[in-house]
């Protein structure tokens, strides 16, 4: 009788163990919300990336493409101011006091009225400009900016300045405010050819033909990259 009780036992304790062992197998509930977890998340990452990537090159592209208009703009207003001053020519009288008179009708040779505006304007600033003593003197700058607008582009802002020679250098940017310009912006330059008589008096001063260059690089005296040479 004790052994048969030891069998049915025995036999008892073997089902309880099955079932410990089956429910070790069938427990992966979990594991496929982990999985679908981290397979979001690295989708996510990438396309973050991907994302961002696009943007980035979006806006290269954008501001490229702004650079390169404005660059076009300036230069376009560039050769068309410079064609405007090219062949232009300034011929004065005296006064019984030795001063040139820059307000008389007819002395001027210049097509859009550029040159004769300015002198009639301010020509007794710049023969003072160029007839002082000072060793240092600095360029006379026109204080009237002159807007300039080609093939109906955006307008483009000129400072114009006489050297003592009375060499021109024209400043364009598209900031109004050429010493503030953070944009893209060229100088146009007309060596300025002196008629003297045999006295030493200044009597005429014409500009024939123009340079263009990028405002940086001419700072740097590298050769024009625009316009007509001199």
């Amino acid at each position: 009788m004790k052994q048969q009780r030891m069998r049915i036992s025995a036999s008892a304790a073997s089902p309880r163990r099955a079932l410990q062992c089956g429910s070790k197998l069938i427990d992966t509930s979990g594991s496929s919300i982990i999985l679908a977890l981290v397979f979001f998340l690295i989708c996510a990452i990438v396309g973050s990336i991907v994302l961002t990537a696009a943007s980035v090159n979006s806006k290269a592209t954008s501001t490229y493409q702004e650079a390169q208009q404005a660059e076009y703009t300036v230069t376009s207003a560039a050769d068309l101011l410079g064609s405007m001053l090219a062949g232009t020519k300034a011929t004065w009288a005296y006064d019984g006091e030795g001063k040139p008179i820059f307000s008389e009708s007819g002395s001027y040779q210049d097509a859009f009225g550029t040159i004769a505006g300015i002198w009639q304007e301010y020509g007794n600033d710049i023969w003072d400009m160029r007839t002082t003593q000072s060793a240092q003197v600095k360029p006379y700058t026109v204080p009237e900016t002159l807007t300039v607008s080609a093939d109906s582009l955006d307008e483009v802002h000129a400072t114009i300045e006489f050297d003592r020679d009375l060499n021109i250098t024209v400043t364009l940017s598209l900031d109004p405010d050429a010493e503030a310009a953070s944009g893209y912006s060229m100088l146009v330059s007309l060596q300025a050819i002196p008629e003297f008589d045999r006295t030493g008096k200044l009597l005429a001063v014409s500009w024939d033909s123009y340079t263009v260059a990028k405002a940086s690089s001419a700072t740097e005296q590298n050769p024009p990259t625009g316009g007509d040479a001199v």
